[in-house]
């Protein structure tokens, strides 16, 4: 989870992690954080490692503990609305979801 496949790639996923990862933080306290975002991290090792035993490609990034942070955000949030913001040079674009 602490590998990454290059710049862009962990650019990503921090941005997923921003998006999410800001309001469980502060639904769940500091402390609490972490330890839910080891747990996704090694639960998604884990099944990554159960589903592919035999493979050699290496398992790089953390997009398996930004995915069960996002899906935290469901549980705790399931009817919040929330904004995805990417941000260009030139301009900012906004895409609202429900």
């Amino acid at each position: 989870m602490f590998l990454h496949a290059g710049f862009w790639h962990i650019f990503g996923d921090m941005w997923f992690l921003w998006m999410f990862g800001v309001r469980v933080e502060n639904a769940l306290t500091k402390g609490l954080f972490l330890p839910v975002y080891l747990v996704c991290a090694l639960g998604a090792d884990g099944l990554h490692w159960l589903l592919n035993q035999h493979s050699t490609v290496p398992c790089v990034g953390t997009s398996g503990a930004i995915l069960g942070i996002a899906g935290t955000y469901l549980v705790l949030f399931p009817k919040s609305k929330f904004d995805l913001v990417i941000y260009y040079p030139w301009t900012e674009l906004k895409t609202y979801h429900t």
